[in-house]
């Protein structure tokens, strides 16, 4: 009889990013080469109603877009133990107030022997039912996957059987709030397998009607084309060092459409520009990328990472990127550019210094974890 994995990551059409979506994607991509298990994956926000999803919506992207500061308030408040924990309760009883009857029958009729999680919404919830004896803990092993290189507190649950995480950082963190260090894994965070080996740099670039032999540099504007992108396009513009640029400005069409203008207007004697707006095959850039410009999302900077990519971070959404930004930067596979100015004089260094930019490329193969969906499918199945 196969054993059951069953694994829920949060995306609700992009109210929360699409990181948990393509760690959940790739637990399901690894699990699915044992072909002694049965996978099934769903989207937790799916199971909460529409007003919660809007809730998700204007709380995390909208506020991140706009008032990023209020953003910030919010993380580290929730963060700290004093009102953390009042918050963590208050919003279970507001999640499962709201989550769809559904959800617990699909536990009852899928029967899972083990429940992946790479978005923290289920193990709070899942946490929550256990304590009430909603549902038995012996049912199922609960595994929360925590998806960037430090944890909030909305991760960390009495109730969970098993935690992977991506260092020792998150380790101790998790040990502090009382988890109990043998339920601890260190596995990495989990890609998809695409992103880890390099391509075809000739054949891409050639589609892509870039030189492979010449400098390669990728601005990625993320999902939502956040952060100062034009500010930064206008600076490495002005700059035109003799590189290719590639700028990517996700779902945002009046971004696309500035650059685009903007672009037209100059005049350009070094400098080949590439503009595009959501890349599907984003695996492709950072196959043929000397360097990227990128903020800190967790699965975003490891797929990097696997690619033997270095990058630089500018504009880490406070919170959580920021722990990601001072984790590559301690470690030296990245470096902190806070502001265009200060991106542009990074690139100069670069260009004319290849050796720092070895060093990086040497230090992101160091400390990347590409196998980290496999181990986790394994531990997650151990006895």
């Amino acid at each position: 009889m196969k054993k059951k994995i069953l694994i829920f990551h949060g995306y609700g059409g992009g109210a929360m990013g699409i990181g948990h979506m393509r760690a959940g994607k790739a637990i399901e991509e690894a699990a699915k080469t044992f072909p002694e298990l049965e996978v099934r994956t769903m989207d937790m926000l799916e199971y909460i109603d529409p007003f919660l999803q809007w809730l998700f919506d204007i709380f995390y992207r909208q506020t991140i877009m706009n008032v990023p500061g209020l953003w910030a308030l919010s993380y580290y408040l929730t963060d700290t133990r004093w009102f953390g924990k009042m918050w963590s309760r208050r919003q279970a009883s507001l999640d499962i107030k709201h989550l769809n009857p559904q959800f617990v029958n699909i536990l009852k009729e899928f029967a899972p022997d083990v429940l992946i999680c790479p978005f923290w919404l289920p193990l709070e919830i899942i946490s929550n039912f256990r304590e009430k004896g909603i549902v038995d803990p012996k049912s199922f092993r609960v595994c929360g996957v925590i998806t960037d290189y430090y944890p909030h507190r909305f991760w960390i649950h009495p109730c969970i059987d098993r935690y992977f995480v991506a260092n020792e950082l998150c380790r101790n963190r998790l040990i502090d709030e009382g988890i109990n260090p043998a339920k601890i894994w260190i596995t990495g965070i989990p890609i998809l397998k695409m992103f880890t080996s390099r391509g075809d740099r000739d054949a891409i670039c050639k589609e892509m009607g870039l030189n492979p032999a010449g400098f390669i540099l990728s601005v990625l504007g993320g999902g939502f084309g956040a952060g100062r992108i034009e500010k930064i396009f206008i600076e490495l513009t002005h700059l035109d060092l003799p590189v290719q640029l590639i700028v990517t400005t996700g779902h945002n069409k009046k971004l696309r459409s500035n650059l685009e203008a903007i672009n037209a207007g100059l005049r350009l004697k070094n400098m080949k520009v590439q503009i595009f707006g959501f890349v599907d095959k984003i695996e492709d850039l950072y196959n043929i990328s000397d360097l990227i410009v990128s903020k800190a999302g967790g699965i975003s900077i490891t797929e990097i990472m696997a690619m033997g990519c270095p990058m630089v971070i500018m504009d880490p959404i406070p919170g959580q990127e920021e722990y990601n930004r001072d984790y590559l930067v301690q470690n030296k596979a990245a470096l902190f550019a806070r502001n265009p100015q200060e991106l542009g004089e990074i690139l100069l260094r670069l260009v004319s210094k290849p050796q720092e930019l070895k060093d990086l490329t040497r230090n992101v193969r160091r400390i990347a974890k590409p196998d980290a969906s496999f181990d986790i499918v394994k531990l997650a199945l151990q006895d």
